[in-house]
């Protein structure tokens, strides 16, 4: 693990952000390489030094080669609506980020939520709430890997 590339720090989206095509690293022994996932932010940091995750992290392994998708959700809120929307991620993927867009401009709009999320059933999402003053497009996305959370 002493040559992991730290590429996947920069992987982790902010809000309103998207990385077009997969994020790759590698360790060098073909290992699983451990990850912190914050519970609140979804930022991603790999544990590098072994000193495990903190009380606000979830520990997520992820294999070497990692390979990315991102997944988009979408829909319109009507005018003075309320609404989100979650891009899902598959059973047996974590979230590593994700973002929003609004496809209209309306000025009522606020955003409420930009956030992952774990879904009923254990798999992650990345979710979205706003509310709205007129008709809204918004979409909410989620980069999505391999790996398990736990």
């Amino acid at each position: 693990m002493k040559r992991l590339l730290a590429w996947i720090a920069a992987g982790v989206l902010g809000a309103g952000l998207v990385v077009a095509g997969g994020l790759a690293f590698a360790d060098g022994d073909g290992e699983t390489v451990t990850a912190c996932y914050h519970n609140h932010t979804g930022a991603l940091r790999v544990d590098v030094d072994g000193s495990g995750c903190g009380r606000n992290e979830t520990p997520v392994a992820l294999g070497a080669g990692l390979t990315t998708r991102i997944v988009v959700a979408g829909l319109t809120l009507p005018p003075d609506g309320f609404g989100g929307v979650a891009a899902e991620c598959d059973a047996g993927e974590v979230v590593l980020g994700g973002g929003f867009e609004i496809a209209s401009i309306n000025p009522d709009t606020a955003i409420v939520t930009n956030a992952p999320l774990t879904l009923p059933d254990g798999r992650q999402a990345w979710q979205a709430t706003f509310s709205a003053g007129g008709p809204v497009d918004i979409s909410s996305f989620a980069v999505c890997a391999p790996g398990s959370a736990g």
